[in-house]
């Protein structure tokens, strides 16, 4: 009797799964496992960073961030009138990264109704801290209205974060500490600038 040929055929187990190429050779089965295991790398790697997107977008700078401050006082920044209640406030007016980071670290004093406003591109939950900051401070966290949120009393040197509890907070106004509950300014007061509101004058592009 003569003998067919045997097939070259893929066998598979009882799930339907291919385990073995009975008539392969053994360096293309070498070559198809290393294929297959640099694929599911790739794979994996473009999960992971978003298909060459950043993993997560970076938040907005705050004085209790990591990003790079100066070592010594800022030269102080160009300011703008706030009218806050009835009271008017000379502000130093912060909005660079590096300026916002540095704040009024090294400084030595801050004269009466001065103050500094920070100005953020974007509302989010904003974290200050007192870094290199002798001066007691009070700041006052602000959404994109200008309506004073919450007011917190922050102690010299204490690196500690305030958070705030809201997470649109556009501005924040430091001033010398108890400056707001001397002036009778508590939340729920608007703070605005010589030319309109806070968004108007420092994001006028919202």
């Amino acid at each position: 009797m003569k003998t067919l040929p045997q097939l070259n055929r893929q066998e598979t187990d009882r799930s339907g799964n291919i385990n073995k190429f009975p008539g392969d050779k053994p360096d293309r089965r070498h070559a198809y496992h290393i294929l297959t295991a640099i694929i599911t790398c790739l794979i994996s790697a473009c999960i992971g960073v978003g298909c060459g997107g950043q993993a997560r977008q970076t938040p907005p700078p705050t004085r209790s961030s990591n990003e790079f401050h100066i070592n010594k006082a800022q030269p102080h920044l160009p300011t703008k009138n706030l009218y806050v209640g009835t009271n008017t406030v000379t502000a130093e007016i912060a909005q660079r990264p590096i300026q916002i980071s540095t704040g009024l670290m090294f400084r030595k004093q801050l004269e009466e109704n001065h103050g500094m406003l920070f100005v953020f591109a974007q509302p989010h939950r904003a974290s200050f801290y007192m870094k290199n900051t002798s001066i007691p401070l009070t700041c006052a966290y602000i959404d994109s209205e200008g309506v004073i949120l919450e007011i917190h009393d922050m102690q010299p040197f204490n690196e500690e974060p305030i958070t705030a509890e809201h997470d649109n907070i556009q501005f924040v106004l430091e001033m010398s500490q108890n400056w707001f509950a001397n002036h009778g300014v508590t939340t729920g007061a608007v703070i605005t600038a010589d030319s309109g509101s806070l968004s108007d004058v420092f994001i006028p592009t919202r």
